[in-house]
């Protein structure tokens, strides 16, 4: 991935901050400290991500709940997508605007706060499904470790609050390495196991079993849990005679539809992109790559995309100053574009 270096101009003691110029609209970023100490420079460990706002100011909002309460609270979760439909993760209070029957609600006369999801409980689950067959040979005796590494890497960049759980595919049955932790050096230790590669593509049993063993999403305003799934091959289902993989490739597209789960599919070799782009949850959601040198580059750009999406949800907390009626609410964001990109709820 691109890097840029930014440096503190002075010696500092304490808190600082700096100003980063150049950065694309619509793109996230990884940031990390390190400081340089005589002839030592020092990593902190601590890898943050934010993302840059869209110029174009074009959103929707989604309502996922609505809770009222006596004598007049309100609480509504929504999530809140750009232009691309891409989760928006970087608004806060001040781009939201309320409005109780047409009436915009001022802070001053109310109590009202919008509040992210990385403040209230939440919990991202991530299946990792990789092809570790024969023909990754095809790439030099260091492909099954290229891909070992680009997981590895993946792994490394897991936030606090998600779990993952590996998938690998390589004989007539698919096996899972391991079940779903949050513990980095247990799944890396995994990984690292893998040994050789074997004769067998069965990507639909893999992905089968990957949707099977995948949470379905929960958005409530108690808690939050967002499940993905990353598919990774470089060829198609070899298990299979054609009539029966139609059939199988059409079960796994009904199954990620009933479930609801996002799903990424990355491609590389002698695969058919028709195929992969209908096991991705969309056509931006399936990645096709040139070599496996870009496997790792590929995995950090999709769990930006994990993050972004999974911190795109916010929670309204409303005191509405009626006592009593039918009411009207209308939450909006400011100079949006979008129209009709609002959540509206009467209660």
């Amino acid at each position: 991935p691109n890097t840029m270096t930014v440096s503190y101009p002075t010696p500092c003691v304490g808190d600082f901050s700096i100003m980063v110029n150049g950065l694309k609209e619509n793109t996230s970023y990884y940031t990390r400290a390190w400081m340089v100490n005589g002839n030592d420079t020092v990593y902190g460990n601590e890898v943050k991500m934010f993302t840059t706002r869209s110029s174009n100011n074009y959103y929707s909002i989604e309502e996922l709940q609505f809770m009222p309460s006596e004598p007049s609270f309100v609480n509504m979760l929504v999530r809140v997508r750009d232009y691309y439909g891409k989760g928006a993760n970087y608004l806060d209070d001040s781009d939201f605007q309320v409005f109780e029957n047409d009436v915009e609600a001022k802070s001053s006369e109310i109590h009202s706060s919008i509040r992210k999801m990385d403040a209230f409980p939440f919990l991202i689950k991530t299946t990792l499904v990789l092809d570790f067959t024969s023909s990754l040979i095809l790439y030099g005796e260091s492909g099954i470790e290229n891909v070992k590494a680009a997981a590895i890497r993946l792994i490394e960049q897991k936030s606090e609050n998600q779990e993952f759980s590996i998938i690998i595919f390589k004989q007539s049955e698919p096996e899972i390495i391991h079940d779903f932790t949050g513990d980095k050096e247990s799944l890396i230790s995994s990984i690292k196991r893998i040994k050789r590669a074997g004769p067998t593509t069965c990507l639909y049993d893999a992905y089968t079993l990957g949707l099977n063993q995948l949470p379905k999403d929960i958005q409530t305003i108690g808690f939050i849990q967002k499940s993905f799934m990353v598919v990774f091959t470089d060829g198609n289902d070899q298990s299979y005679g054609t009539q029966e993989s139609n059939q199988l490739l059409s079960n796994c597209e009904n199954l990620r539809k009933a479930g609801g789960q996002d799903v990424y599919t990355i491609g590389v070799g002698d695969y058919d992109e028709s195929v992969m782009k209908r096991l991705a949850s969309s056509a931006n959601n399936f990645i096709p790559i040139g070599d496996l040198s870009q496997l790792e580059s590929t995995f950090i750009r999709i769990q930006s995309e994990i993050l972004r999406e999974s911190n795109s949800y916010y929670l309204l907390n409303y005191l509405s100053p009626k006592r009593g009626g039918y009411n009207d609410l209308k939450l909006k964001i400011k100079g949006n574009k979008n129209t009709g990109g609002y959540a509206q709820h009467s209660f």
